[in-house]
């Protein structure tokens, strides 16, 4: 229960997505919008869900409160600096909007490494590939991410190599989430009909 209390969940909310066209919050899927998928999953490990992004006065996300991005930028290293920048815990569990495939035993495992390495960022690698927006970062890292905004550093592994940084392995991640479901995000319109489909497709058989 302490722990719960010890960590911000921070959902980006990005903003109408250029390939998508509207926010993917919004989304339906097995009966429920990604919106609330994401909290469901993450009520489990926290206490405090926030969502931060582009134009958010535009976002239905009662009762959570929703922070608008400081900077007029689209870039998801600029998400992450807002969640930092209000989230009321030193550690913070930041996810991207459009994954309601997320695994509580991978986010449980994110957060227990993050508080027993101290590290300042706990990210999965899949594929080789860091997965830094289903990743814990130390809300001290705002300032950081700030000087690399300003000198218009805005690749988020830009951010990453300045800290220091724990990586869980995809074997880690693997163990826990055999499939990489958390991983599947939703980038087109394309992307969300084959989610729909693969579903759908699994409820009949």
């Amino acid at each position: 229960m302490r722990q719960k209390k010890s960590v911000t969940c921070a959902i980006l909310a990005g903003g109408a997505s250029r390939r998508f066209g509207e926010n993917k919050l919004a989304l339906e899927f097995c009966g429920k919008s990604f919106l609330q998928h994401i909290v469901a999953t993450l009520t489990a490990v926290s206490e405090n869900i926030i969502v931060a992004g582009e134009n958010c006065e535009n976002l239905n996300v009662a009762p959570y409160l929703c922070f608008c991005d400081r900077f007029a930028l689209h870039a998801s290293i600029v998400g992450i600096h807002t969640a930092l920048c209000h989230a009321p815990t030193e550690a913070v569990l930041v996810v991207a909007g459009d994954l309601p495939l997320l695994k509580v035993e991978l986010l449980q495992l994110l957060i227990s490494r993050f508080f027993s390495t101290k590290s300042d960022a706990v990210v999965p690698v899949v594929n080789n590939y860091m997965e830094p927006l289903v990743a814990v970062y130390a809300r001290k890292n705002r300032a950081v991410i700030e000087e690399n905004i300003y000198q218009r550093k805005l690749k988020i592994a830009d951010f990453i190599g300045r800290i220091n940084t724990s990586v869980l392995s995809e074997k880690e991640v693997r163990a826990v989430d055999p499939e990489l479901q958390s991983f599947l995000n939703i980038n087109t319109p394309h992307d969300y009909r084959k989610l729909l489909d693969k579903f759908s497709t699994a409820d009949k058989a």
